[in-house]
């Protein structure tokens, strides 16, 4: 199988990008990595989770600029991951759009992927006790980011679902925007949903 990036250009055709230029950080058309997630991020550039598919504990982090046309050099990061823990257990990413952000959560922690700095992980967030013991766990992650509204890059939404009660819960968590920090003793929580597997946002 040949894992590698690919894009549909303005005649809707299937396209492979340029051979690597001379400062291109990877190989577009020669990755040999399983891409887990992918979100449009800071600078706008997208921030890729690549898994070693013989290695499931072996992450990288790829960085692609798509903001300009393809001169072999749209790969422009490549970083380790694989100093995170659990990242393999991950169920949920979310990325950042102020700073370079990103998180992952596990079943009932979330983590701070430190990318650019040794691809270790900071525990950020984990889910309180009661919510543990009752048997939610988290589903999905959305980082808010619409551009020019005063919250953008700082809430990060957490949802949580209990399989036995078919019973979910957001958690809306105020987060230092450049360093990604959470701030705990602001978490709110709303009830009334079922499984959250996505957001967005709608102005009124």
């Amino acid at each position: 199988m040949q894992r590698r990036f690919l894009y549909i250009d303005g005649q809707k055709l299937l396209k492979t990008f340029k051979e690597a230029g001379a400062s291109a950080a990877f190989d577009m058309n020669a990755v040999g990595k399983d891409m887990v997630y992918a979100e449009h991020g800071f600078e706008k550039k997208w921030y890729c989770v690549m898994c070693d598919p013989d290695n499931v504990t072996d992450h990288s982090v790829y960085v692609c600029d798509f903001s300009k046309f393809d001169d072999g050099n749209r790969g422009v990061g490549k970083y380790s991951a694989s100093g995170c823990t659990d990242m393999k257990d991950a169920k949920a990413f979310a990325v950042g759009n102020r700073s370079e952000l990103l998180y992952y959560a596990t079943a009932t922690e979330v983590k701070q992927c430190n990318f650019k700095d040794g691809g270790t992980s900071t525990l950020r967030y984990t889910l309180p006790n009661e919510l543990i013991q009752a048997g939610y766990e988290i589903t999905m992650m959305y980082l808010f980011k619409v551009s020019g509204n005063e919250n953008e890059g700082k809430l990060l939404y957490v949802g949580v679902y209990n399989s036995t009660t078919g019973e979910g819960k957001l958690l809306e968590c105020p987060i230092v925007e450049t360093s990604g920090e959470v701030l705990k003793d602001k978490v709110e929580t709303y009830d009334g949903f079922k499984k959250i597997t996505h957001m967005a946002y709608k102005s009124k």
